[in-house]
């Protein structure tokens, strides 16, 4: 995955959330910094590394999302699901490719990502679309939709 790091640390803190909040749910290059802790505390993701979020799952990564999106339960909600999946060869999720616009006060990103299983060959590809509006000190998710899905 190339990350444009750059524009990374532009960014404002709603628009990380948005994104820290995206890749969550989608493995994304996910490695053990070092030997695997028995508390499973030190997954580092590509993604969520370079939005200055620390580890997948940690307080660091969860408090910052729960911070912004504390108004919005659906959120929150899928928040307490955060799962530890390390990226392994023959069985990964990635980012095809992502967008993101921003206005005023909205955000609005549109991905296209791919999932490989090795173990029963399943394959599939999808593209998502959600948005958010968003204040100085908040931030709530208003869609979020699958534009297209299929198993290869």
């Amino acid at each position: 995955m190339q990350l444009n790091e750059d524009y990374i640390k532009t960014l404002t803190d709603p628009q990380r959330a948005a994104l820290g909040f995206i890749t969550t749910s989608l493995d994304h290059e996910c490695h053990w910094d070092g030997d695997k802790k028995a508390d499973e505390s030190n997954l580092k993701c590509k993604f969520l590394w370079a939005l200055n979020l620390g580890y997948q799952c940690s307080e660091t990564h969860l408090g910052f999302l729960k911070q912004w999106f504390k108004e919005d339960p659906d959120v929150l909600e899928d928040l307490q699901t955060c799962t530890k999946n390390e990226t392994l060869a023959n069985t990964r999720e990635f980012f095809l490719w992502l967008k993101m616009a921003t206005t005023n006060d909205n955000i609005k990103i549109i991905y296209s990502a791919a999932a490989i299983d090795g173990g029963t060959n399943f394959n599939w590809k999808w593209t998502e679309a959600s948005s958010y509006s968003y204040t100085n000190t908040g931030i709530k998710q208003i869609s979020r939709k699958n534009l297209e899905g299929r198993i290869f």
